[in-house]
């Protein structure tokens, strides 16, 4: 993955992103509705505290999803992929140490992106 420098909290917290590349204020994922916040600085923050790349936040209090837009759209899209896929196995109920939740949403959320990205018929056709 992609690695940046703490460095990010000097940033904007739209980074400058024109707003079509804005992603969507809320997803149903399930029977939450997740709210999806940019800030690039609450991301940082995290970056600082955890000692690794953080492009995004899930927070299961308050069921909002924080990313930081300062980085490339694809980067974020597949943050924003990673973050809902925590928020469903939180409502899932399964109990996963920590490092085995990322180990199987960082091997899954891409694999998933991709199938989405380059079927878009399929895609259609969920949405009826």
């Amino acid at each position: 993955m992609e690695q940046r420098s703490v460095q990010t909290s000097k940033r904007k917290s739209n980074g400058g992103v024109r707003a079509s590349h804005q992603p969507p204020q809320q997803i149903e994922v399930g029977y939450l509705e997740v709210k999806v916040e940019t800030d690039a600085d609450s991301v940082a923050r995290s970056v600082y505290n955890t000692g690794s790349s953080v492009f995004g936040t899930y927070d299961e209090r308050t069921g909002t999803i924080t990313l930081d837009v300062t980085v490339p759209l694809r980067v974020q899209q597949e943050s924003l992929m990673h973050e809902l896929l925590h928020a469903i196995i939180k409502q899932t109920g399964l109990q996963w140490e920590e490092e085995k939740e990322e180990t199987v949403i960082r091997t899954l959320s891409p694999f998933i992106l991709m199938m989405l990205r380059d079927n878009p018929d399929f895609v259609a056709w969920l949405s009826k």
